[in-house]
C-alpha cells in the first residue's frame, strides 16, 4: 500500500478529501471532548509507515519543569501515551506515532487515530492546566 493510498482511505473512512502534498497531509479533527486536534500524517522514510502528529499546544512558562518530568514518565513504555510519544517542538507540545500504512488503509484508519486522538485530548488539558489528571 502507497502512502497516498492510505491517506485516500483515511478521508474516505472520515468522509473528507485528503490529498497528500509533498509526503505530508494536514488536517483537523474532532476529539472526544469535542474540541478540534490539528493532525499531520506524513509519510515516514521507510515509505511503509507513516507518522501521525497532533499539537498539544504551548508548553505553560510557569510550572514547566514539573509538566516536562510528567510528559517523560508517559513515555516510559508509552504507559501514558497510548503507544504514542510525547515531545517538545520549540515551545509547543507534541503527541507522536509511527504506524504501518497498512493501519491507516483498508478502512481501518479510526482504529489507530480514534485513540490517538483520545490520548491527545487528555493530554491538551494537561498541558493547558485544566485538569490535574495525569494517569
Amino acid at each position: 500500500m502507497t502512502f497516498e493510498d492510505a491517506i485516500k482511505s483515511l478521508g474516505a473512512e472520515f468522509g473528507v478529501d485528503l490529498e497528500p502534498e509533498g509526503g505530508a497531509v494536514s488536517f483537523a479533527i474532532a476529539g472526544d471532548d469535542g474540541d478540534s486536534v490539528d493532525i499531520v500524517v506524513r509519510e515516514a522514510e521507510d515509505r511503509e509507515s507513516a507518522d501521525i502528529s497532533a499539537d498539544l499546544g504551548e508548553l505553560p512558562a510557569a510550572g514547566g519543569d514539573a509538566l516536562l518530568l510528567e510528559m517523560l514518565e508517559a513515555n516510559h513504555l508509552f504507559g501514558g501515551t497510548g503507544g504514542a510519544a510525547l515531545s517538545v517542538d520549540g515551545t509547543r507540545a507534541k503527541l507522536e506515532r509511527r504506524v504501518p500504512l497498512t493501519e491507516l488503509g483498508r478502512g481501518e484508519g479510526s482504529r489507530v487515530l480514534a485513540p490517538f486522538l483520545a490520548t491527545a485530548g487528555r493530554w491538551r488539558g494537561i498541558i493547558a492546566g485544566e485538569t490535574g489528571e495525569r494517569d
